[in-house]
């Protein structure tokens, strides 16, 4: 197998890390076979790629043209992932704070909308930019973390984002809270698929539609939506459970000194 090799610490070290791209390529591959005919993968590079490089695993996925988007966790992730090299999109998954907002305006990165008002202030700096911005709907669907709820949040959101002028909605997303409680997950599914109807409703149609993490995706392939958003499993299969073919693509390594 042809692989290569990222070093996280300095070679001189007794110890390092091991990744292995030739098993990440194969990750993906699989993943991608698993995936309904129009459903996206969507690769989580949060935290730095969970420790193995950010930027050294875009580069791998970069190999497939299945793939035109990546998930970071801030708008730090995301500027530095740009800096890297990587020209596709990239949804930035948490609210960015009001001092990151020209710089992800300017470098095209997708924003988490949550709130109202975090609509009128991107839609103010895209205009004081005079650029377009580029966002997904964050939808509360029982995380509690950010997020409108369907309902009177979501219309509240709408009204906002029908008077911005340079905000472009392309996608509404939410996260599952607990994918051990079947009943839970359902309820959540079930509110998210109320958001977007009553989205659709208000004009917003051909939205990308996504909830499905790692775990999600191997116990709900039904919950797959447009896209899904995948991190631990391109690394590694479920730590319990049913195998699904992921190899680990990551081991610690050491010299023996004696």
């Amino acid at each position: 197998m042809n692989s290569e090799v990222h070093f996280d610490m300095d070679i001189m070290n007794n110890s390092y890390l091991y990744t292995d791209t030739g098993l990440l390529r194969k990750n993906i591959r699989t993943i991608l076979n698993t995936l309904p005919v129009g459903t996206k993968l969507i690769p989580v590079l949060k935290d730095d790629a969970y420790g193995l490089g950010a930027a050294q695993v875009a580069h791998t996925a970069a190999e497939f043209d299945e793939i035109d988007c990546v998930a970071v966790a801030n708008a730090a992730e995301g500027l530095a992932l740009r800096a890297s090299g990587w020209t596709r999109g990239i949804l930035v998954m948490s609210s960015a704070l009001p001092f990151q907002l020209a710089a992800a305006v300017e470098t095209g990165l997708t924003l988490a909308c949550a709130s109202v008002d975090f609509a009128r202030a991107l839609e103010e700096c895209a205009r004081s930019l005079a650029l377009r911005a580029r966002v997904h709907i964050k939808i509360d669907t029982g995380l509690h973390r950010i997020g409108v709820e369907p309902g009177g949040e979501l219309a509240a959101l709408i009204a906002a984002l029908d008077a911005a002028e340079s905000i472009d909605v392309e996608g509404v997303f939410s996260h599952f809270a607990d994918t051990d409680d079947a009943a839970l997950t359902a309820r959540q599914f079930a509110r998210f698929k109320s958001a977007a109807a009553q989205l659709e409703s208000a004009g917003y149609t051909g939205l990308m539609r996504h909830i499905s993490c790692s775990a999600a995706h191997e116990q709900y392939p039904q919950y797959a939506l447009d896209a899904v958003r995948i991190g631990r499993a391109l690394y590694m299969d479920a730590p319990q459970g049913a195998r699904h073919g992921i190899a680990e693509v990551a081991t610690w390594r050491s010299y023996v000194t004696a």
